[in-house]
């Protein structure tokens, strides 16, 4: 039996007390068992606290409702899987109502951790007014540590999957990530007001620093992460993945933190008839890690557009950066010790003439490796903070914004033309680079030549 008074939540370090439960009645009863399969519809009510979930788990194959004050109590190791019966045409869903002041708790049992609420792409969480903690306890490798894991979508779905409806959610003390999204595992757009809060609580194996912030997503549903608190973990960072190509759109939101970006993001549509765009909001900063010290091919970039199977017929990607004097945004190296060249940079390949915005942005440390030669009238190695090719931009959209600490050039123009296009020179800073080429020219499009070069010497603007 469990007695006591009302369940209570108990804040982490850096965060806020979150939603409470200060308006539900004592526990009194044994309470509830839960295991096996569920199936049908089925209502937790309150009066049959606490709803206790074995070590051998439960899934959910139909509809579970909790209603107000509803605790769950998960045993040491146990989960909760949210999965539609084999054949069935209805979605599994997992719902709690609660109110303000009477929310659903999912708390351990006990002193050891239980393990995770496994979403699938059959199923679907939908907690408003609730506090989920003290899980993450077990199959972290495998599922980055969420204590909330989905892993949803088509491979190459371009848009994201929603399985998760959170509404006024705390979730607190999770062992590694606190939410932890595969594929193209998302939000619904409905969703806000969430708080994660202690996640990382535990050490990750060998010290690697994936599991210790609040969220893992991957493209192409970053752009669906709500509006919430994210700090107070023991990394207050966004990580991102981008495991397939953003075909279609994506956007990383101001959400109150930095972006951590675990891989190069390359946005090109699937079809030369179709257009895909990147849109990075005020405020935002965006940090990329080394990859040569994860042991990954290549240093990390930004891509946008390919030259597609015909010259023809590109694909043409739009980056719309558009930041403020007051929300300037960053894009930057995660480590520890940022140096010049812990990533690549931006490299923007075909792209509509007119459209994309690049303003009050600051890139940082990057230069790194590109591959790429013989664009352009700069030095010959093409690595750049950013770089142009495939395309003749129209009009000056990089404004205002600063180049810094690239380990070789600012800006390549790696493209031909015989006209006069824009230098990306005016009103921009370029400070501490690498080769001393700030901006490196065109190339004349009629003789492929670089006017003023000596010997081949390269012509910086």
């Amino acid at each position: 039996m469990t007695t006591g008074c009302n369940p209570s939540v108990t804040p982490v370090d850096g965060g806020d007390a979150g939603p409470d439960a200060s308006g539900c009645p004592a526990i009194t009863g044994a309470g509830v068992e839960h295991t096996g399969n569920i199936t049908g519809v089925q209502t937790w009510r309150a009066a049959d606290n606490p709803h206790r979930v074995t070590q051998l788990g439960m899934t959910i194959q139909g509809t579970v409702t909790m209603e107000p004050c509803v605790v769950v109590e998960m045993a040491a190791g146990s989960r909760v899987t949210i999965q539609a019966a084999p054949g069935s045409m209805d979605r599994a869903r997992w719902v709690a109502r609660g109110e303000p002041g009477r929310v659903v708790t999912v708390r351990r049992a006990g002193s050891m951790r239980w393990s995770q609420i496994n979403v699938t792409d059959t199923g679907s969480m939908d907690f408003e007014h609730a506090v989920v903690e003290g899980g993450g306890g077990s199959g972290r490798d495998q599922a980055r540590g969420g204590m909330i894991y989905s892993l949803a979508g088509a491979a190459t779905a371009a848009r994201s999957t929603p399985v998760l409806r959170l509404r006024s959610v705390r979730i607190a003390d999770s062992a590694g990530y606190g939410i932890s999204l595969e594929g193209t595992a998302g939000f619904t757009d409905d969703s806000q007001d969430l708080t994660i809060t202690g996640a990382g609580a535990a050490p990750m194996p060998q010290g690697r620093e994936d599991g210790r912030a609040p969220l893992y997503v991957q493209t192409p549903a970053v752009q669906t992460v709500p509006a919430g608190t994210y700090t107070g973990n023991a990394r207050d960072e966004i990580d991102v993945f981008s495991a397939q190509n953003v075909v279609e759109a994506e956007r990383f939101r101001s959400r109150g933190v930095p972006y951590r970006l675990l891989s190069t993001i390359s946005v090109r549509p699937a079809e030369p008839t179709q257009r895909a765009t990147l849109e990075i909001e005020p405020g935002v900063t965006i940090r990329v890690i080394n990859s040569r010290g994860a042991g990954m091919p290549g240093d990390l970039a930004i891509r946008l557009g390919d030259r597609g199977r015909t010259p023809e017929q590109p694909l043409l990607a739009t980056l719309v950066a558009n930041g403020t004097m007051d929300r300037p945004i960053r894009l930057e190296s995660a480590e520890a010790t940022p140096a010049a060249g812990d990533w690549a940079g931006i490299q923007h390949g075909p792209s509509p003439t007119m459209g994309n915005v690049v303003r009050h942005v600051t890139i940082a440390h990057a230069g790194g490796e590109s591959s790429t030669t013989g664009l352009g009238c700069g030095p010959s190695d093409n690595d750049a903070a950013y770089m142009i090719f495939g395309w003749v931009p129209t009009e000056a959209f990089i404004q205002n914004s600063v180049i810094r600490d690239s380990r070789a050039t600012g800006i390549v123009l790696g493209f031909t033309t015989d006209a006069a296009p824009p230098t990306m020179k005016a009103s921009n800073q370029f400070i501490n680079i690498g080769n001393m080429c700030e901006v490196a020219r065109w190339r004349d499009a009629r003789t492929n030549g670089c006017p003023g070069s000596t010997a081949g010497s390269p012509v910086c603007l």
